[in-house]
């Protein structure tokens, strides 16, 4: 798994990278919301750690900012999050959040659970487009042939009636 930590606190990221690593993932860092989004727009992660509150930006401000592809998960970690700011976060794209001071088993715990979710999502979404294409067929299909059964080339002059 491809993990994206941004957190401001240098401890903290540093353990949890180590963690991450010592698990198998391969883990970027980053110590703020402004190179979160600049780390983001050079690669591809399957989840993104994303602190709440830094100095520069907070985390609400990186996904405004950040170009987060539907199938990469995201776990908000904090310390304290507003409650009238959950839905927001959620509509922005939090699929977790993980308050802290937390444990390694809490970590792998969302981790698992958000990296489910998402595949979850991705299935769904995979699943929607085909019928949608299937749909589309359909369509194109039962608009081709007049009644007659000949083919129509949709974008081409009609023929004149002589």
């Amino acid at each position: 798994m491809r993990i994206l930590v941004i957190d401001d606190d240098v401890t903290l990221l540093w353990s949890l990278c180590s963690t991450l690593r010592r698990w198998g993932s391969e883990v970027d860092a980053a110590t703020g919301a402004r190179a979160g989004v600049r780390m983001l727009s050079n690669r591809s992660y399957d989840m993104i750690l994303l602190d709440y509150r830094m100095p520069d930006h907070d985390g609400v401000w990186f996904l405004h900012n950040a170009i987060i592809p539907k199938e990469t998960g995201v776990i908000l970690m904090s310390g304290y999050v507003d409650p009238r700011a959950l839905s927001e976060l959620r509509d922005l794209g939090v699929g977790d959040i993980l308050e802290k001071p937390f444990s390694e088993a809490e970590l792998q715990d969302r981790l698992h659970k958000e990296s489910v979710e998402s595949t979850w999502r991705q299935h769904a979404e995979r699943k929607q487009t085909g019928k949608e294409q299937v749909r589309r067929e359909k369509v194109h299909a039962a608009h081709v042939d007049d009644t007659n059964g000949r083919s129509h080339h949709f974008g081409a002059a009609a023929p004149h009636a002589a």
